[in-house]
């Protein structure tokens, strides 16, 4: 997954909003196949897009973690958080997280939130290295 693709899609969310973006990446990048790289971009796009449109926050930062196993995207947000339990229902879950969840599913990934009111946000997708021959 290209660094330059994740930079500027955290640099064009917050352009012009009081927020700083910062983007780190963990161990050694490598070629994970034209499909997963949208979705990830997707999931990363949309975890800053909802930090910038509900949460209010002056940071957001985005960590790519790759190991020889999984590779792990971590986007976290010092906003003003809100009640997990409250959108774990599908039906009162805004299509941002509806999004993030299918898109984690079809990469056979899966997509954890952490927040609370008062605490920020946190979205983590980590999904299987599948190596190439």
């Amino acid at each position: 997954m290209k660094k330059r693709a994740n930079s500027e899609t955290g640099e064009l969310l917050t352009e012009g909003q009081e927020v700083r973006f910062n983007l780190t990446v963990e161990g050694t990048p490598r070629r994970i196949g034209v499909e997963l790289e949208q979705q990830i971009l997707r999931i990363v796009a949309e975890a800053i897009s909802n930090a910038v449109r509900h949460a209010s926050p002056t940071d957001v930062t985005a960590h790519v973690i790759y190991r020889d196993d999984v590779i792990r995207v971590q986007v976290r947000d010092n906003g003003h958080g809100f009640d997990v339990e409250s959108v774990r229902d599908r039906s009162h879950r805004g299509l941002g997280l509806t999004s993030m969840n299918d898109r984690a599913q079809k990469t056979h990934g899966s997509l954890t939130l952490v927040s609370a009111p008062g605490s920020g946000t946190s979205v983590q997708f980590e999904v299987p290295y599948v190596r190439r021959a």
